[in-house]
């Protein structure tokens, strides 16, 4: 989204709004890790306990952001908060390096299957 839209009539967006796109991305996220998984049952395993700590993750920073929406000059809360984003990066690295390997893999299945 566009920074624009961080702004409506003149107002920045409510708490809850960013709570609901956050939650929406974590949701998605998870449901596009999910349909991988699903493609590609050699990964399953590895990928669905990246998303179930993603899950977790998700549901921290989700519980951190309304927190500090809340008390925004907190910085305790802000600290919390930006722990929870890393953790979180964190987790989605990891995932996107499963996908990597996922897509190498691929790759070379595809190669050696053109050459015999």
């Amino acid at each position: 989204q566009h920074i624009s839209a961080c702004i409506w009539r003149g107002k920045s967006k409510s708490i809850s709004y960013w709570i609901n796109v956050l939650s929406d991305s974590v949701e998605n996220f998870i449901k596009k890790t999910q349909d991988v998984a699903l493609d590609y049952p050699d990964a399953k395993n590895e990928l669905n306990f990246e998303i179930n700590n993603f899950r977790e993750l998700g549901q921290k920073i989700l519980e951190a952001s309304l927190k500090f929406g809340k008390d925004p000059f907190s910085s305790e809360k802000r600290a919390y908060l930006s722990v929870c984003a890393q953790k979180v990066l964190r987790s989605v690295a990891r995932i996107l390096a499963i996908a990597d390997l996922i897509d190498i893999y691929s790759i070379i299945f595809y190669i050696e299957n053109m050459q015999e």
